[in-house]
């Protein structure tokens, strides 16, 4: 979507300012696997959110985690940047198991717990 490679953080940065203000929308988050993710909002440069180094099993139903995640975290009234941050650390635990799973209130209880 970028039409560029992202090979550093300016190339990151330009694209998603880019992207957002043509796809007219007041969020944009550019998922980036094991480095994390990067919040895009209006007057701000991108956010990073980073992801915790980890053995990764099967990345198999990450991106799906992350969709649900923040969409139920920002209609249960998490601001974006909040609701980023609960569907990385859900995209995390996901990526420590085989095959397509999910992820339980209880493991995302732990691995919020755990960034505290």
């Amino acid at each position: 979507m970028a039409h560029a490679p992202l090979r550093n953080r300016h190339d990151l940065e330009i694209s998603g300012q880019r992207l957002r203000a043509e796809l007219d929308c007041s969020s944009l988050l550019i998922t980036r696997g094991s480095e994390g993710m990067v919040l895009f909002e209006p007057n701000k440069e991108g956010q990073e959110i980073k992801s915790l180094p980890r053995p990764v099993y099967d990345v198999t139903g990450a991106s799906d985690t992350v969709l649900a995640t923040l969409a139920l975290a920002f209609i249960s009234g998490a601001s974006v940047r909040e609701a980023a941050e609960l569907a990385n650390l859900a995209a995390g635990r996901v990526v420590l198991k085989f095959g397509t799973v999910q992820v339980t209130r209880e493991e995302l209880l732990g691995a919020v717990a755990e960034e505290q």
